[in-house]
């Protein structure tokens, strides 16, 4: 009885030990498990704020490009507004007396129209004017060049609307920026 006594001791205590290191053991893999879930949590979270922060980003930029084509819509629309056969007739003018003999003068037709038969008579006598034309081709405004000296410029309201976005973007821009901040 006593051997019988003593194995079953014996039996038990291996039990326990047993028990033991598997309770060691599943307490390890607990760690493990534990800190390889909080390590990809973190990565999820990471992930999630990087995303966010992209997505934050180019809200930004689409809201600015948005803001910068409402600039250059309502700056086209006041421009073609104020760009009158009379302002056109004085920017002639004012051209020709700044630059010389020997300008050729091109009207859209839709201005030369505009202008009427009274002020082309004038534009026609104009002793700085090599010649005057319309072309039907020219969606809008005037083109003014001189051949001998190599230059011509194209002066119609989606030019002007084209260089005073050009010159005013990077402001509004730099002002956007600083509200971002």
């Amino acid at each position: 009885i006593e051997a019988a006594e003593k194995e079953s001791d014996q039996i038990i205590e291996g039990a326990r030990a047993e028990a033991a290191a598997i309770l060691a053991e599943v307490a390890v893999q607990s760690e493990e498990m534990i800190k390889k879930a909080e390590k990809e949590s973190k990565s999820i979270l990471d992930k999630g704020r990087g995303a966010l922060d992209q997505a934050a980003r180019d809200l930004n930029i689409s809201v600015r490009n948005d803001l910068l084509q409402l600039l250059k819509s309502v700056l086209g629309r006041e421009v073609q507004q104020g760009f009158s056969a009379d302002v056109v007739e004085k920017a002639i003018g004012q051209i020709l007396e700044n630059v010389g003999i020997g300008v050729s003068l091109v009207l859209s037709e839709e201005l030369a129209a505009e202008l009427g038969n009274k002020v082309l008579d004038r534009l026609h006598s104009m002793s700085q004017l090599k010649e005057v034309q319309v072309d039907k081709a020219l969606p809008d405004g005037i083109v003014l060049s001189h051949s001998e000296q190599g230059w011509s410029y194209d002066i119609s309201s989606e030019a002007v609307t084209e260089l005073l976005f050009y010159q005013l973007s990077p402001s509004w821009i730099r002002m956007m920026n600083k509200e971002n901040k």
